[in-house]
């Protein structure tokens, strides 16, 4: 009847106190059991129960051990030695249990937390005779039971399970709502597989099929017990997905902050994304953060990671609550929060720095996932503390053959994001990665590419593996893929025209992908390697001018840059660019503004009010140029005949100090632009000669016409600078140009040079006559006049060269 009279079940007690020594064997078993049933918990009169039971147990009866043992585990009453002692005499009786009494047993044992492997072996052996018999609350308690001891038995299970499908079975269409498993038995039995990782494809298809039917009956605890069972299990259906989170959403206000974790993380993990079930699971959980323990924080923040559900305030109070426990966290717990942090975008530098002092503590027991994940979190949210780094580099070197083949490429690109170089950390991770290549997926290829290239890593046993890997799969790569592959290439020099070429044919099938950095970067990496592929950069363009407007101001800088050094000039792209780049110039950096300006000299292209607009914007940062920028910017604007004084006088007081770190096509540059433009500054010349003079023996002959020429044009007689030059030119007068002997020649005579040099140059000059243009022509004719040179037979074949031209 169940019916509980607590006075009644005092005085009841306290007269059985008095007689427990002539108790029967089976009055001690039910009086146990009842008092359990009824609820009624005396512990001392339970103690002196059990005192009188110990010495009796050899008498018990299979039912009288088993409703002791249930009665204790009800009641929450451990005695050890009761325990220890009853197990000694029911492993002699085992085989005299029936099916409810295995079950009760096995179930006590579990409760109490008390066991030993020989009885459990025995039990096991003697429940497989009775499966058959088992009822569905036998069936799920014991398998509850063997999950809670931790008690693997795949042979007894096998047999356990196709009972209970059986059970599950014989109830059809409207009868399942009526089957003999309770909503309880369904979790628990569920719970019980997943723990013990006990995949039965059969019976969970039965449980999910009869959980169906019953999911509004199942209570808050059971619901978040099967879902967790599911996702542990990889084992689920759309329908019953549907109904499970539609009863959970009414269940809501009763979940635990437990159930409410352990429901996160088994959508997230089942990939089940419900946008207004989460909301509402959200705020549930904000009203219960304070009861979540540091492992149901960690398992929701990586929840609302992996399902995209992105709550700002949730995150700010989920990490609130986390902070003080962060040093109780589990290495796993520490990592799953960087990663899930670093995967909503979620920044807050207080918390990563005491995430990051609790995370080097428990650096040792890291896992590779653990290390890989908190590497790739730290990179992705920009936060690398070198010191933390370096230790868990150190970490990480000697676990380096536990890393999975996603693992190992997550890590390159964290180390080479956050500029963390570790030469033998990365030599030993190549080692692991080359023989599992193949395993690698596009991106991880792409990716471990890009780190060694960003790190300057240069491998070239590994790269051409790498490069084997990759050839065969290139359609499969993403556009961005194949963008940061052929910019690695660039960048490390591995210029391999086979597998650019290929890599080319992937990537146009990718055009209308490709983001403006990844326009920009096949651009700049085509030209860097020096590999012209008219028809691919056609089809770029004609991709790319569409996203212009959209390109940020160092892609439209790199793109100028690489369109000029590869020769591929297309009006209509350029003034495009032009355009979108006009509306960006105040973003532009010092090298995008030089790099721009160098392009358009370079293709010709002649825009005044652009120009103007760039200059205005270069003044104020001319400080912040290199060297090489401020040779090329005073270039273009002499090749452009942009002439803006006011700029250039500005430009040449940075240049100054900086001419000696200028190479020697710098300098030649700026002297052959000074003299383009007419722009004479005698001191900042003398200064340039002096840097230039010391340097001359490795002048190419162009390099020495141009820089004679400057100085006539601007008319800078140096004697002792004319006198070097002279001296380092006439052995290289053979390799001049036709240009470059006729400009020499005549900026000799400008300056007033008559000498042996002059012979020398005429001598080299006549066979290469019939290269003379009209102005190499009119410039010989000026220095023979000049010079008043009586060579008859030079001045006759320059002669007819000119009638020849008409």
């Amino acid at each position: 009847m169940g019916h509980v009279d607590a006075v009644f079940m005092h005085t009841l007690v306290q007269a059985a106190t008095l007689r427990l020594r002539s108790f029967t064997m089976p009055n001690l078993a039910n009086m146990a059991w009842a008092l359990a049933t009824l609820g009624h918990n005396n512990a001392p009169f339970m103690g002196a129960l059990v005192q009188a039971a110990t010495l009796r147990l050899p008498g018990f009866s299979a039912q009288n051990l088993a409703n002791a043992a249930w009665a204790l585990a009800k009641m929450g009453h451990v005695d050890a030695v009761f325990i220890d002692a009853l197990l000694e005499v029911a492993q002699s009786k085992i085989h005299y249990f029936n099916a409810q009494e295995l079950a009760d047993t096995v179930w006590a044992l579990a409760t109490l937390g008390r066991s030993n492997a020989a009885f459990m072996v025995a039990l096991v052996q003697a429940a497989t005779l009775r499966v058959p018999s088992f009822s569905a609350q036998n069936l799920a308690n014991t398998a509850w039971a063997l999950a809670k001891m931790g008690h693997v038995d795949t042979a007894f299970m096998r047999p356990l399970m196709q009972a209970a499908t059986r059970r599950l079975r014989s109830f059809t269409g409207e009868d399942l709502a009526n089957t003999a498993f309770k909503t309880q038995e369904l979790a628990n039995t569920a719970w019980a597989l997943a723990k013990m990782g006990h995949v039965d494809a059969v019976f969970m298809d039965a449980l999910l099929e009869v959980g169906q039917s019953k999911i509004h009956h199942f209570n808050a605890q059971e619901l978040a017990d099967t879902v967790w069972a599911l996702a542990t299990l990889g084992r689920s259906n759309a329908a019953f997905m549907a109904a499970l989170v539609q009863a959970a959403m009414l269940r809501l206000p009763c979940f635990s902050a437990q159930n409410l974790a352990n429901k996160a993380w088994a959508l997230a993990k089942m990939g089940h994304v419900d946008t207004g079930f989460m909301r509402a699971l959200v705020q549930a959980a904000l009203r219960r953060l304070h009861a979540f323990t540091k492992q149901d924080l960690a398992n929701t923040a990586w929840a609302l990671a992996t399902l995209g559900h992105n709550d700002a305030a949730f995150m700010d109070a989920l990490l609130e609550v986390a902070k003080p426990k962060l040093l109780s966290f589990t290495a796993h717990g520490l990592a799953s929060t960087a990663w899930a942090m670093a995967t909503l975008g979620h920044d807050d530098a207080a918390f990563i720095g005491a995430l990051l002092a609790a995370a080097k503590l428990r650096l040792p027991g890291f896992s590779a996932q653990n290390l890989a994940n908190t590497v790739w979190a730290l990179a992705k949210m920009g936060r690398g503390d070198a010191f933390f780094m370096g230790a868990l580099v150190q970490a990480a070197t000697p676990r380096l053959h536990a890393f999975t083949e996603q693992d190992l490429p997550k890590t390159a690109w964290a180390l080479a994001t956050l500029g963390h170089r570790d030469v033998a950390f990365m030599r030993a991770l190549l080692a692991v990665s080359t023989p599992r290549l193949q395993s690698f997926t596009e991106q991880g290829l792409a990716d471990t590419a890009w780190a060694l290239a960003t790190l300057g890593h240069n491998n070239e046993t590994f790269m051409h593996t790498l490069l084997a890997a990759a050839t065969p799969r290139l359609n499969s790569f993403t556009a961005q893929g194949l963008a940061e592959m052929v910019w690695a290439l660039a960048i490390l020099g591995y210029n391999k025209p086979t597998f650019i070429r290929a890599l080319l044919a992937a990537a146009t099938l990718r055009l209308p992908c490709f983001s403006t950095q990844n326009f920009a970067n096949n651009a700049w990496a085509l030209a860097k390697m020096g590999h012209v592929d008219a028809v691919f950069m056609d089809a770029l363009l004609v991709k790319g001018q569409t996203k212009l407007p959209s390109f940020k101001p160092q892609e439209l800088a790199d793109t100028a840059w690489a369109l000029a050094t590869l020769g591929h000039n297309d009006a209509a792209f350029i003034v495009a660019l032009v355009q979108a780049a006009t509306l960006k110039l105040r973003r532009f950096s010092a090298q995008d503004l030089a790099n721009t300006a160098w392009a358009l000299a370079k293709m010709g292209h002649v825009d005044a009010v652009f120009m103007d607009a760039l200059l205005v914007v270069a003044q104020p940062k001319l400080h912040c140029f290199q060297p090489q920028g401020l040779a090329n910017t005073v270039w273009a604007l002499a090749t452009l005949g942009h002439n803006n004084a006011a700029f250039m006088g500005a430009l040449l007081v940075v240049a100054k100090p900086k001419l000696h770190m200028l190479t020697d096509q710098g300098l030649t540059n700026t002297a052959w632009a000074l003299a383009t433009l007419g722009h004479n500054d005698p001191a900042f010349m003398g200064a340039l000669l002096l840097v230039t003079e010391p340097r001359l023996s490795g002048f190419k002959p162009q390099a020495l016409a141009d820089t004679a020429w400057a100085l006539a044009t601007l008319g800078h007689n140096d004697a002792t600078f004319m006198g070097s030059l002279l001296v380092v030119a006439k052995p290289k007068l053979p390799s001049f140009t036709a240009h470059g002997l006729a400009s020499t020649a005549w900026a000799l005579a400008t300056l007033g040079y008559n000498d042996a040099f002059i012979r020398a140059l005429l001598v080299a000059a006549k066979p290469k006559l019939r290269s003379f243009g009209l102005t190499e022509l009119s410039q010989m004719r000026c220095a023979i006049i000049r010079l008043n040179i009586k060579d008859l037979e030079f001045v006759r074949l320059l002669a007819a060269r000119h009638s020849q031209l008409g």
